[in-house]
């Protein structure tokens, strides 16, 4: 059995930020904290003295605007703000590419790396 964490809208290709945890893992959350729906927080215990922060991300695509990417970094900053952990893990989809694209082409860069 799992639990699902989660925050987003139902519209199609909208953001969803979130986290599954098996349900033996769920007596280890210290708390869960979302922001908006692309920034959202999970605190764990990892032993007596050591906590493990994950930030899920949903980064905004090149096609929005710069004012949306720096919303994000400001969520995350907060948070990093906010709390105390002994680790940190920040991750999810950064909608980052790499690469170059080519004329025609629907993907970019060659197997996903450079030229």
């Amino acid at each position: 059995m799992y639990t699902l964490y989660c925050r987003g809208t139902d519209k199609s290709g909208a953001s969803r930020v979130g986290f599954i945890m098996s349900k033996d893992s769920t007596a280890n959350v210290l708390s869960y904290k979302i922001t908006s729906d692309r920034v959202a927080q999970m605190i764990i215990k990892v032993s007596d003295r050591q906590k493990l922060r994950i930030i899920q991300i949903n980064m905004p695509t090149i096609s929005h605007k710069d004012d949306a990417v720096d919303v994000v970094y400001e969520e995350i900053n907060g948070l990093l703000n906010q709390d105390n952990a002994s680790h940190t893990i920040i991750m999810g989809d950064y909608n980052a590419k790499v690469g170059t694209q080519r004329d025609g082409e629907q993907v970019v860069g060659e197997f996903g790396i450079g030229d």
